[in-house]
Protein backbone atom coordinates (compact mmCIF):
# COMPACT_ATOMS: atom_id res chain seq x y z
CA UNK A 1 0.00 0.00 0.00
CA UNK A 2 1.40 3.42 -0.99
CA UNK A 3 1.71 6.44 1.29
CA UNK A 4 -1.13 8.06 -0.63
CA UNK A 5 -3.40 5.06 -0.03
CA UNK A 6 -2.42 5.04 3.66
CA UNK A 7 -3.35 8.73 3.96
CA UNK A 8 -6.65 8.21 2.12
CA UNK A 9 -7.64 5.28 4.34
CA UNK A 10 -6.68 7.17 7.49
CA UNK A 11 -8.73 10.17 6.32
CA UNK A 12 -11.72 7.91 5.65
CA UNK A 13 -11.53 6.37 9.13
CA UNK A 14 -11.22 9.83 10.66
CA UNK A 15 -14.31 11.12 8.86
CA UNK A 16 -16.31 7.96 9.61
CA UNK A 17 -15.40 8.16 13.30
CA UNK A 18 -13.91 4.64 13.58
CA UNK A 19 -10.64 5.78 15.20
CA UNK A 20 -10.25 5.60 18.96
CA UNK A 21 -9.77 8.78 20.98
CA UNK A 22 -5.96 8.78 20.93
CA UNK A 23 -5.78 8.01 17.20
CA UNK A 24 -8.30 10.73 16.41
CA UNK A 25 -6.34 13.27 18.47
CA UNK A 26 -3.16 12.33 16.62
CA UNK A 27 -4.83 12.69 13.21
CA UNK A 28 -6.35 16.05 14.23
CA UNK A 29 -2.85 17.28 15.04
CA UNK A 30 -1.34 15.87 11.84
CA UNK A 31 -3.92 17.48 9.55
CA UNK A 32 -2.72 20.90 10.77
CA UNK A 33 0.75 20.32 9.40
CA UNK A 34 0.18 17.83 6.54
CA UNK A 35 -1.62 19.38 3.55
CA UNK A 36 -2.08 15.97 1.86
CA UNK A 37 -3.90 14.57 4.90
CA UNK A 38 -6.01 17.72 5.25
CA UNK A 39 -7.02 17.49 1.57
CA UNK A 40 -7.92 13.81 1.91
CA UNK A 41 -10.09 14.50 4.98
CA UNK A 42 -11.94 17.31 3.21
CA UNK A 43 -12.45 15.08 0.19
CA UNK A 44 -14.03 12.32 2.30
CA UNK A 45 -16.18 14.88 4.14
CA UNK A 46 -17.51 16.14 0.80
CA UNK A 47 -18.19 12.61 -0.47
CA UNK A 48 -20.10 11.55 2.63
CA UNK A 49 -21.81 14.83 3.49
CA UNK A 50 -25.03 13.69 1.79
CA UNK A 51 -25.34 10.85 4.29
CA UNK A 52 -25.63 13.37 7.13
CA UNK A 53 -28.67 15.02 5.55
CA UNK A 54 -30.37 11.82 4.36
CA UNK A 55 -29.99 9.74 7.51
CA UNK A 56 -32.20 10.87 10.41
CA UNK A 57 -30.89 10.87 13.96
CA UNK A 58 -31.95 7.90 16.10
CA UNK A 59 -32.06 8.23 19.88
CA UNK A 60 -30.76 5.20 21.83
CA UNK A 61 -33.31 3.23 23.87
CA UNK A 62 -33.77 4.45 27.43
CA UNK A 63 -32.71 1.05 28.83
CA UNK A 64 -29.38 1.00 26.97
CA UNK A 65 -27.36 2.71 29.70
CA UNK A 66 -28.75 0.35 32.37
CA UNK A 67 -27.77 -2.61 30.21
CA UNK A 68 -24.24 -1.28 29.79
CA UNK A 69 -23.87 -0.84 33.56
CA UNK A 70 -25.11 -4.40 34.20
CA UNK A 71 -22.67 -5.89 31.69
CA UNK A 72 -19.77 -3.92 33.21
CA UNK A 73 -20.76 -5.09 36.69
CA UNK A 74 -20.90 -8.75 35.63
CA UNK A 75 -17.81 -8.71 33.40
CA UNK A 76 -14.85 -10.96 34.50
CA UNK A 77 -12.27 -9.06 36.53
CA UNK A 78 -9.51 -11.63 36.92
CA UNK A 79 -6.23 -10.63 35.36
CA UNK A 80 -5.99 -13.97 33.56
CA UNK A 81 -8.98 -13.01 31.40
CA UNK A 82 -7.70 -9.57 30.38
CA UNK A 83 -5.63 -10.75 27.36
CA UNK A 84 -8.67 -12.63 26.08
CA UNK A 85 -10.91 -9.58 26.53
CA UNK A 86 -8.40 -7.33 24.79
CA UNK A 87 -8.10 -9.71 21.84
CA UNK A 88 -11.89 -9.91 21.59
CA UNK A 89 -12.21 -6.13 21.61
CA UNK A 90 -9.50 -5.82 18.99
CA UNK A 91 -11.31 -8.29 16.74
CA UNK A 92 -14.57 -6.36 17.17
CA UNK A 93 -12.89 -3.03 16.41
CA UNK A 94 -11.27 -4.51 13.31
CA UNK A 95 -14.60 -5.95 12.15
CA UNK A 96 -16.53 -2.69 12.54
CA UNK A 97 -13.70 -0.68 11.06
CA UNK A 98 -13.72 -2.90 7.98
CA UNK A 99 -17.49 -2.70 7.78
CA UNK A 100 -17.41 1.09 7.97
CA UNK A 101 -14.77 1.26 5.26
CA UNK A 102 -16.82 -1.01 3.01
CA UNK A 103 -19.91 1.14 3.56
CA UNK A 104 -17.94 4.27 2.75
CA UNK A 105 -16.62 2.68 -0.43
CA UNK A 106 -20.13 1.69 -1.45
CA UNK A 107 -21.43 5.20 -0.79
CA UNK A 108 -18.62 6.74 -2.83
CA UNK A 109 -19.24 4.28 -5.68
CA UNK A 110 -22.96 5.07 -5.64
CA UNK A 111 -22.25 8.81 -5.76
CA UNK A 112 -19.95 8.30 -8.74
CA UNK A 113 -22.54 6.14 -10.49
CA UNK A 114 -25.24 8.77 -10.02
CA UNK A 115 -22.92 11.47 -11.31
CA UNK A 116 -21.99 9.29 -14.31
CA UNK A 117 -25.66 8.69 -15.12
CA UNK A 118 -26.52 12.37 -14.79
CA UNK A 119 -23.58 13.48 -16.93
CA UNK A 120 -23.50 10.90 -19.72
CA UNK A 121 -27.00 9.55 -20.20
CA UNK A 122 -29.22 11.60 -22.52
CA UNK A 123 -31.94 13.64 -20.87
CA UNK A 124 -35.55 13.70 -21.94
CA UNK A 125 -36.21 16.27 -24.70
CA UNK A 126 -38.17 19.36 -23.66
CA UNK A 127 -38.36 21.30 -26.93
CA UNK A 128 -40.77 20.16 -29.67
CA UNK A 129 -41.85 21.51 -33.05
CA UNK A 130 -44.79 21.10 -35.40
CA UNK A 131 -44.78 21.97 -39.12
CA UNK A 132 -47.89 23.26 -40.90
CA UNK A 133 -47.75 22.78 -44.65
CA UNK A 134 -49.93 21.68 -47.54
CA UNK A 135 -48.73 18.86 -49.81
CA UNK A 136 -45.06 19.36 -50.80
CA UNK A 137 -45.04 23.12 -50.41
CA UNK A 138 -42.76 24.96 -48.04
CA UNK A 139 -44.11 25.29 -44.48
CA UNK A 140 -46.71 27.99 -43.93
CA UNK A 141 -46.08 28.07 -40.15
CA UNK A 142 -43.68 26.55 -37.63
CA UNK A 143 -44.87 25.92 -34.08
CA UNK A 144 -42.41 25.31 -31.23
CA UNK A 145 -43.10 24.57 -27.59
CA UNK A 146 -41.08 24.13 -24.41
CA UNK A 147 -42.82 21.38 -22.45
CA UNK A 148 -41.21 22.46 -19.19
CA UNK A 149 -42.72 25.96 -19.30
CA UNK A 150 -45.59 25.30 -21.76
CA UNK A 151 -44.43 28.35 -23.75
CA UNK A 152 -45.66 28.12 -27.35
CA UNK A 153 -44.34 30.13 -30.31
CA UNK A 154 -45.84 30.29 -33.83
CA UNK A 155 -43.58 31.62 -36.60
CA UNK A 156 -44.94 32.44 -40.06
CA UNK A 157 -42.78 31.08 -42.90
CA UNK A 158 -44.59 31.38 -46.25
CA UNK A 159 -48.08 32.24 -45.00
CA UNK A 160 -49.49 35.47 -46.42
CA UNK A 161 -51.24 38.10 -44.34
CA UNK A 162 -54.89 38.65 -45.35
CA UNK A 163 -56.83 41.87 -44.84
CA UNK A 164 -60.17 40.05 -44.87
CA UNK A 165 -59.16 36.97 -42.92
CA UNK A 166 -57.27 36.03 -39.76
CA UNK A 167 -55.45 32.87 -38.74
CA UNK A 168 -56.65 31.01 -35.66
CA UNK A 169 -54.90 28.24 -33.69
CA UNK A 170 -56.75 25.12 -32.49
CA UNK A 171 -55.97 21.99 -30.51
CA UNK A 172 -57.65 18.59 -30.55
CA UNK A 173 -56.98 16.06 -27.78
CA UNK A 174 -58.33 12.65 -28.92
CA UNK A 175 -58.61 11.47 -25.30
CA UNK A 176 -60.09 14.38 -23.34
CA UNK A 177 -61.29 16.89 -25.94
CA UNK A 178 -61.95 15.41 -29.42
CA UNK A 179 -63.72 18.65 -30.43
CA UNK A 180 -61.36 21.41 -31.66
CA UNK A 181 -60.68 24.02 -29.00
CA UNK A 182 -59.41 27.49 -29.84
CA UNK A 183 -56.00 28.58 -28.54
CA UNK A 184 -56.45 32.11 -29.87
CA UNK A 185 -55.62 34.19 -32.91
CA UNK A 186 -52.29 34.50 -34.66
CA UNK A 187 -50.81 37.98 -35.19
CA UNK A 188 -52.68 39.29 -38.23
CA UNK A 189 -49.69 41.11 -39.77
CA UNK A 190 -47.55 37.95 -39.65
CA UNK A 191 -44.45 40.08 -39.09
CA UNK A 192 -43.59 38.82 -35.61
CA UNK A 193 -43.89 35.40 -33.94
CA UNK A 194 -47.03 34.84 -31.88
CA UNK A 195 -46.38 33.61 -28.35
CA UNK A 196 -48.80 31.93 -25.97
CA UNK A 197 -48.61 30.22 -22.58
CA UNK A 198 -50.50 26.95 -22.26
CA UNK A 199 -50.12 26.53 -18.50
CA UNK A 200 -53.55 24.88 -18.21
CA UNK A 201 -52.56 22.00 -20.49
CA UNK A 202 -50.45 19.10 -19.22
CA UNK A 203 -47.40 17.96 -21.24
CA UNK A 204 -49.07 14.58 -21.91
CA UNK A 205 -52.02 16.35 -23.55
CA UNK A 206 -49.75 18.48 -25.73
CA UNK A 207 -47.73 15.45 -26.82
CA UNK A 208 -50.71 13.46 -28.10
CA UNK A 209 -52.71 16.43 -29.46
CA UNK A 210 -53.16 17.58 -33.04
CA UNK A 211 -52.77 21.30 -33.67
CA UNK A 212 -54.57 23.17 -36.41
CA UNK A 213 -54.38 26.61 -38.02
CA UNK A 214 -57.50 27.72 -39.87
CA UNK A 215 -58.34 30.80 -41.92
CA UNK A 216 -61.25 32.63 -40.27
CA UNK A 217 -63.16 35.91 -40.55
CA UNK A 218 -61.64 38.93 -38.76
CA UNK A 219 -61.91 38.44 -35.00
CA UNK A 220 -61.92 34.65 -35.25
CA UNK A 221 -64.44 31.90 -35.89
CA UNK A 222 -68.02 33.01 -35.19
CA UNK A 223 -69.09 29.46 -34.27
CA UNK A 224 -66.35 28.45 -31.85
CA UNK A 225 -65.26 25.80 -34.36
CA UNK A 226 -62.97 25.99 -37.41
CA UNK A 227 -64.96 27.29 -40.39
CA UNK A 228 -62.27 27.81 -43.03
CA UNK A 229 -59.52 25.70 -44.61
CA UNK A 230 -57.03 24.43 -42.04
CA UNK A 231 -53.51 23.03 -41.83
CA UNK A 232 -52.61 20.46 -39.20
CA UNK A 233 -49.46 19.38 -37.37
CA UNK A 234 -48.24 17.32 -34.43
CA UNK A 235 -45.28 17.79 -32.08
CA UNK A 236 -41.93 16.11 -32.69
CA UNK A 237 -38.70 16.43 -30.67
CA UNK A 238 -36.57 19.35 -31.81
CA UNK A 239 -33.38 17.65 -30.56
CA UNK A 240 -32.35 13.94 -30.44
Amino acid sequence: MTDREDIDMLAAEYVLGTLDASERTAVAARRQREPALEAAIRSWEARLSALDTETPEVSPPAILWDRIEREIATAPTAQATEPTLIRDLQRRVAFWRGTAMAAAAMAATLALAIGFRTTLLPSEPRNFVAVFQKDDQQPAFLLSIDLATRELTIRPVTADARNDRTYQLWIVDPVESPTPRSLGLIDAALKEPTRKTLAALQPAVLMRATFGISLEPPGGSPTGRPTGPALHGRLYPATP
